[in-house]
């Protein structure tokens, strides 16, 4: 039987395996748009202002726990909600926030490497010993043998 929303799911049948993990992703989006809400401008105080300002940083949030409560009520068959593409949107989103936070913390670790090492560091040091044995082993193995 096809349901309004176009899936064929049976809307009067218990929960299964499936629905009930399903459900308890749902949740966790939600849970992400709490923390968000609650500690997101103290883990990132820049946070607000790298986003456009407090409106979008807790806009973002807010349609965080929206979107975990509709998937939640889609997958409880409260709601007619078209859960498939909502939960690709969501998960497309968090995808592409994963790889932006891994790419600014990457530069921001080369960036305190770089600010870190001063010149007469011991590491430093050892570096350019490194990077000179190095350079003379690929000169030896780049040398036609004799």
């Amino acid at each position: 039987m096809k349901s309004e929303m176009g899936s064929t799911r049976n809307h009067t049948a218990p929960l299964a395996m499936r629905d009930a993990l399903a459900c308890a992703a749902a949740t966790l989006v939600a849970y992400v748009g709490v923390v968000h809400e609650v500690v997101g401008a103290a883990l990132y105080p820049d946070g607000p202002a790298k986003f456009g300002g407090p409106i979008a940083w807790y806009g973002v949030g807010l349609a965080g726990i929206a979107a975990g409560m509709l998937l939640a009520a889609g997958v409880l068959r409260l709601l007619p909600v078209p859960v498939e593409p909502l939960a690709v949107v969501v998960g497309i989103m968090g995808g592409a926030v994963f790889v932006a936070e891994a790419a600014v913390r990457t530069s921001a670790n080369l960036v305190e490497i770089n600010l870190a090492t001063q010149e007469g560091d011991e590491r430093l040091d050892r570096a350019r010993e490194l990077v000179e044995l190095v350079r003379r082993v690929s000169r030896r193995v780049s040398e036609p043998a004799s």
